[in-house]
């Protein structure tokens, strides 16, 4: 199976991009510009999306963290900086937790994770929805996750329409199914230091998060953007995980 990514820069540590459902690798192209001239930068388009093969299973969260990982063993990269948006961020909390030696820090934008109740009964009305009538449920996800200002809407309408059926209402299954059996030990045994970054609308239990992280879970919010927020503000986005990276990496060393 094939996966495309995109490979610049150079320095100690290796920025890894993880976009969500539906997207692709483009939707770091403002962060993968900023960081490749600091560092290394691997963005990388996940199965089923994008340039990247698009077989007919393989979904899971577990399955994206192999690929994943298999990727950076043979790119031979290390101290990752892991920079995930959306679905992105629950692969890497499972790519934590198969590879901890190889990851310094996870930056978490806008992750679904320990899912509240709103958030599932949207998430899961869209899977029916995505399996018996694509397109309607397509936009309609667009519709509940862009605000009416979000400048990004033609490029996520492009992507989520180019990604197949199969692999969005597969992974959102998986993603969902993760969510209740693994998310919980996957943060309890992080032991890097992580930031989330919320956008308009909080899509994750943080009292859960923070019960269950063994270290501070550092905090952020973007102004002005939808769920879409690597492409609508990268310049809200690449100065937060500069400081985040500044007072954790940087003063450990």
């Amino acid at each position: 199976m094939k996966l495309s990514f995109d490979r610049a820069g150079q320095g100690e540590y290796t920025f890894l991009f993880i976009h969500g459902v539906g997207t692709n690798r483009s939707f770091f192209s403002p962060e993968f510009q900023y960081f490749c001239q600091k560092a290394q930068v691997l963005n990388v388009d996940l199965r089923g999306h994008g340039d990247s093969d698009k077989p007919q299973s393989g979904y899971s969260m577990e399955d994206y963290a192999e690929d994943l990982g298999w990727l950076c063993q043979q790119l031979k990269v290390k101290k990752l900086i892991i920079v995930a948006h959306s679905m992105g961020g629950n692969i890497a909390l499972e790519f934590y937790s198969r590879h901890p030696d190889l990851v310094a820090a996870i930056a978490l934008l806008d992750t679904n994770l320990f899912i509240p109740n709103d958030a599932l009964t949207f998430l899961s009305g869209r899977i029916e929805a995505l399996k018996n009538n694509f397109e309607t449920a397509l936009d309609e996800i667009i519709a509940i996750r862009c605000l009416p200002t979000d400048r990004c809407q033609k490029a996520v309408k492009e992507a989520f329409f180019a990604t197949p059926q199969h692999v969005w209402y597969s992974s959102l299954e998986k993603m969902i199914d993760w969510d209740k059996k693994r998310a919980e030990d996957c943060v309890r045994h992080c032991q890097v230091p992580v930031l989330y970054v919320e956008g308009p609308k909080l899509v994750m239990d943080i009292n859960r998060f923070e019960s269950n992280y063994p270290a501070k879970l550092v905090r952020g919010k973007v102004v002005g953007s939808g769920h879409f927020l690597t492409l609508e503000v990268p310049e809200q986005i690449c100065p937060m995980i500069d400081r985040f990276l500044s007072i954790t990496i940087k003063n450990k060393k």
